[in-house]
């Protein structure tokens, strides 16, 4: 009797685990100088993990609600892309690490 309970709660926690997906309640986004503050829907949204490919609008994922494809690109190294493509380095251009002199 406790392996079928303990099997059950397995098979429970792995099918939370595997859905993927959390709801988020309606509430309000706060307002900056630029914007006012609007009201979002209530929603699902894949559930948070460290994975950025592992997202609803990653290709060639698929939003299971509106079917709709992911637009954007996923990265080589499953990490979120850089907001600049170019990260000057903290030293200056005319840095030398002192390795190989």
């Amino acid at each position: 009797m406790l392996r079928l309970a303990w099997i059950m709660c397995a098979t429970v926690a792995i099918a939370g685990a595997a859905n993927g997906q959390e709801y988020v309640r309606g509430h309000y986004r706060s307002s900056n100088a630029f914007s006012p503050s609007r009201y979002v829907e209530p929603h699902y949204r894949s559930s948070r993990d460290r994975s950025y490919n592992n997202n609803w609008s990653v290709r060639p994922n698929v939003n299971p609600y509106t079917g709709n494809r992911g637009s954007v690109s996923p990265t080589w190294n499953d990490r979120a892309p850089s907001r600049s493509s170019f990260q000057a380095s903290p030293y200056g251009s005319s840095f030398r690490s002192g390795f190989g002199r």
